[in-house]
Parts: structure tokens; sequence; C-alpha cells
């Protein structure tokens, strides 16, 4: 109990507008997090982590370009999305890319992570499964963090022998066929 399960979180932009200072931040590859990111097995708890900041390089953190935003009717309908995936348990359980934001011409558009709800299924010290789901905030107000809120679920030690059980079954009558 309390041990760490280990994370690593990569990032992704649609555009590379930051210059060369965050390309590094956006360069797609696994990036371990520190041990306060990170889940504690069999520990419920929420951890926060930061929105990339200035996704733009105009100086402000609204991750739009030039004055903070375009005329609706501008025509310019460019969306501007920054995605993250994670990692756990040395890379057993992975999320696919999920949206972090995605900052458009119209502020009223955008759409930003609030929270990342992980549930990891588990059985007598043993890391089985990771399910995951996400909220966001909508709107021109682009949160600084969005918390990743970790739980545990124990299954029991018959549930993971029927499982088995039914895999080798199911793989013998599939192997028949």
């Amino acid at each position: 109990r309390g041990d760490v399960v280990s994370v690593s979180l990569r990032r992704w932009r649609s555009d590379d507008g930051g210059g060369a200072s965050t390309a590094a931040l956006y360069d797609g590859a696994w990036h371990d997090e520190v041990a306060s990111r990170c889940a504690h097995f069999l520990v419920d708890e929420v951890v926060s982590v930061a929105h990339a900041a200035d996704d733009d390089g105009d100086g402000d953190d609204d991750g739009r370009s030039g004055d903070g935003g375009g005329d609706s009717n501008s025509g310019d309908d460019d969306v501007r999305t920054t995605k993250v995936a994670f990692s756990f348990d040395h890379g057993r359980h992975v999320t696919p890319w999920i949206l972090a934001s995605a900052v458009g011409a119209d502020e009223r558009d955008d759409k930003h992570l609030h929270s990342l709800h992980v549930q990891f299924v588990h059985s007598n010290g043993v890391l089985l499964e990771m399910h995951y789901k996400h909220n966001y905030v909508f709107g021109d107000h682009q949160p600084s963090h969005f918390d990743i809120h970790y739980t545990w679920m124990e299954l029991a030690r018959r549930d993971v022998s029927a499982s088995l059980s039914s895999l080798l079954l199911g793989g013998a009558v599939a192997g028949v066929v």
C-alpha cells in the first residue's frame, strides 16, 4: 500500500507556433512524472497537472494567437488542439490521446480538460486494468491545471480465476471451430 505506480505523460499540439522553447514540451516523447503526481498503490487521491501555459507564444495563456481572439465572422476556423496521453505501471497500461484543450477563433467554443478520473483494477498486489473518463469545461477561461482522480477497485481472487478460466475455455472453443 502506498507504493508509487509509475506515470509518464506526453503532449502533442496541432501546430508548432510556440517556438523552440515549447517544441520540446510537445515532442510526443514520454516524460516521467514526479512522484507527487503519480498514483500510489491502493490510495484514492487527487493530483494536479499543469496545462501548458502560453501555448501560442503571444505572452498570455489563452492559447489564442495575437490579440486574444478572432472575429467570429472572419472565416478563421483554425482550432489549435493540445492532447495528452498517460502511461501507467511502466507502460503496461496506456491511454490513447486525450484532448487537453481546443482553442479556436471564437472563444465560446473553447474546450479544456478539467479532470481525468482513472480507476485501477488490481488483485493480490497486481495491477490488472486501467479505466478512465474525462470531464471538460467550455468557454474562454482556460484552467491552469487539470486534476487526476485516482481510485482503486479490488478484483476478488475467485473473479480472477473465473476470468482466466473463461478466457482459456473461450480460446479452446475458438480453436476447435
